[in-house]
């Protein structure tokens, strides 16, 4: 699952890879780049149906809530702003 907010910031929870979090400023030129993640599944990065599968990044404070499939919730604080001028 991909949530972009209006800020530019994509988030993606990528199951055993944890959420990961990308600028999106360049994405009409095809190019992204991650700026942060979160490993909620450090046990392993291989495929399969564990780890993050979803993600709520729309509170005003940065916070971003994403689950995992048998870890449970999590809640993470982030800092993160856009690359894009102006934001």
């Amino acid at each position: 699952m991909i949530s972009t907010r209006q800020d530019g910031l994509a988030h993606e929870s990528n199951y055993t890879s944890g959420l990961r979090i990308f600028d999106g400023w360049r994405l009409d030129q095809g190019r992204m780049r991650e700026v942060g993640y979160f490993d909620g599944y450090p046990a392993d990065d291989h495929t399969g149906f564990a780890g993050s599968w979803s993600n709520y990044p729309w509170f005003k404070d940065g916070k971003v809530v994403f689950t995992g499939t048998e870890e449970g919730l999590f809640v993470v604080q982030t800092r993160l702003k856009t690359a894009a001028p102006g934001r």
